[in-house]
């Protein structure tokens, strides 16, 4: 068993060269398939896609290794590096609320809004599939200061939570160790927080204790105004909160124009639409995608 001290840069530097080595000789190159060309290339070439394994090991060689093999294999198999921004439909985007901001001190805050989320089972893979890309790309931004995941909570309801999606996200941040550092849960209206020690105590210990409860006061105070959180931001003054307050991403099609390509029928899309009391956009036959 090889564990290095973290006390010194040179034997840090070593230990990331060494299991580098190993890596590269022992697994990609037995089992080249097993792994995406993005990964090899940033295990090849990037200290930190190897250094945060044997971070998060306390430097144990073996264990880190172990760890590297299970986390770039999943990549592969999940086919994270396959989708795009635009892979997912538009709605995904307003709905969640997700979006990378940064506080005033310079850290990297993933945002996620709860109230619109609702359990559809034929959309569950697909969320896995958003969840997983939206932490790619916050990891990719956030580097080694790591991130914050900023969970809104106003207006939210018991229904809204999904357990496994919670699940989930906890199970893929292991595999991008030394990424999230804290989860900041904002506006928990009084209609949750009996509830919420039920998904507190659900969480893995290592993320309850990563876990700050914050009025909107007090986030105000970490942003500057521009970069509030957009569902957080003050919009009585423009009458229209859901639309001022979505997040938009470019070149991002509407759910009922990616049916076919995700496979749901007409059913099942009328329902959401239904369920979020959103418009149905006009046939694509006449009209263009802005």
């Amino acid at each position: 068993m090889t564990i290095v001290s973290s006390d010194s840069s040179d034997s840090s530097a070593d230990a990331v060269k060494k299991l580098r080595k190993r890596f590269l000789e022992t697994e990609i190159q037995i089992h080249p398939d097993e792994y995406h060309p993005i990964d090899i290339e940033r295990i090849r070439h990037e200290d930190w896609s190897v250094k945060r394994f044997l971070i998060a090991s306390n430097w144990n060689e073996n264990l880190a290794f172990d760890s590297m093999r299970e986390s770039y294999r999943w990549r592969q198999k999940f086919g994270l590096h396959n989708r795009s921004d635009q892979s997912f439909p538009r709605e995904f985007w307003q709905l969640s609320g997700v979006e990378i901001i940064k506080t005033i001190d310079g850290q990297f805050v993933v945002v996620e809004v709860l109230r619109y989320q609702k359990k559809f089972n034929q959309l569950q893979q697909l969320q896995l599939e958003f969840i997983g890309h939206c932490l790619e790309k916050i990891d990719r931004q956030a580097g080694e200061n790591g991130f914050i995941a900023l969970k809104d909570l106003t207006d939210a309801r018991h229904h809204n939570v999904n357990f496994e999606l919670i699940e989930f996200q906890m199970i893929v941040s292991d595999y991008f160790p030394g990424g999230l550092k804290q989860i900041w849960l904002v506006n928990c209206p009084w209609i949750v927080r009996p509830f919420l020690p039920i998904v507190v105590n659900f969480l893995y210990p290592k993320f309850r204790q990563l876990i700050q409860y914050l009025e909107l006061k007090n986030v105000r105070q970490l942003f500057e105004p521009e970069n509030l959180p957009k569902t957080l931001r003050t919009t009585i003054d423009d009458g229209d909160e859901q639309q001022s307050s979505m997040v938009k991403i470019e070149n991002t099609k509407p759910l009922a124009y990616m049916a076919n390509e995700l496979g749901f029928d007409q059913e099942l899309i009328n329902l959401i639409y239904k369920f979020f009391n959103i418009q149905l956009p006009p046939p694509l036959s006449s009209t263009t995608i802005d």
